[in-house]
């Protein structure tokens, strides 16, 4: 591992190393077997993100809607930001990029769902929490202000708006995109 130092060093450094490795994680995950330190093949790991990428594979011929989108929500509440965020390397933000824009599939596919069903607050928080994320998708704006639209609710729309007009219009120096102006045309904007 250091063939620049002595082997009483290298030795040294080894055991350092092992004793952090341990604390950091637990005594139990390195152990010597057969003269050689190895992962303990009897420790059951759960790793998050395998079960996020498991519930979020697409749906099964056998398995039912209902069924389908309780694994969807469950990969929903499962994400907790950013993978190894604070970490970098390119192979951590290529995964960081494709498990985000997984993310944001099933938010949008949940949010379709609920809007289909009627119920729009329910829709209107899973596009906030995608909005949160990638704040520049003029598409997820339009589809909140539409569901406050179909509650009823014209104020929460402009607001809505509002908070659009002043985080990315201006900032992008643009103007709303046609199917906004479609949408905002009856609340007189």
């Amino acid at each position: 591992l250091w063939p620049e130092l002595t082997p009483n060093r290298t030795l040294s450094n080894f055991h350092t190393n092992l004793f952090r490795a341990r604390r950091a994680t637990s005594p139990g995950i390195i152990i010597m077997r057969g003269g050689r330190y190895q992962i303990n093949e009897d420790l059951v790991v759960y790793f998050d993100v395998l079960d996020f990428l498991s519930l979020t594979a697409p749906r099964q011929p056998i398995e039912t809607q209902a069924i389908y989108l309780e694994r969807l929500e469950h990969a929903v509440n499962l994400y907790r930001g950013p993978f190894l965020d604070g970490f970098q390397g390119e192979w951590i933000q290529e995964l960081r990029q494709s498990y985000e824009a997984r993310y944001l599939g099933l938010l949008s596919t949940l949010a379709l769902h609920y809007r289909g069903l009627g119920q729009f607050q329910k829709a209107i928080s899973l596009l906030e929490k995608a909005v949160s994320i990638d704040l520049y998708q003029d598409d997820l704006y339009c589809d909140i202000i539409e569901c406050h639209i179909a509650q009823g609710d014209r104020l929460s729309a402009l607001r809505v708006y509002q908070q659009y007009d002043s985080t990315v219009l201006k900032e992008m120096d643009s103007e709303p995109p046609p199917r906004l102006k479609r949408i905002l045309k009856p609340l007189s904007i």
